[in-house]
């Protein structure tokens, strides 16, 4: 779907590029969640170092089980949404899940 629009595709990969290079550990799980998700609803999947960045730290804190179960539905969702294959993120959501 494409972004509203008053969205710019520049901002988006300006954000991507950012988060790319340096990492979203600094961000809170709420504000890790929250980026996904507002990725997703623009439809925002160009940037696949961005995505793989936020795969990798979000199934992390899943695994430490640092993610909240709103942050985990944000999480699975955006991921579903984009179509994004990341096996081994919806394997630590579904065990995060089922261990609650």
């Amino acid at each position: 779907r494409p972004p509203p629009p008053s969205c710019s595709g520049v901002v988006f990969d300006a954000i991507a590029r950012e988060v790319a290079s340096r990492g979203a550990r600094p961000f809170a799980s709420q504000g890790l969640a929250m980026l996904c998700h507002s990725f997703a609803s623009v439809g925002h999947v160009e940037c696949s170092d961005f995505w793989e960045e936020l795969e990798r730290e979000t199934t992390e804190r899943l695994r430490a089980d640092t993610l909240g179960p709103i942050e985990c539905s944000q999480v699975a969702w955006s991921f579903a949404t984009i179509g994004r294959r990341a096996d081994e993120l919806f394997r630590s959501v579904e065990s995060s899940v089922s261990s609650r």
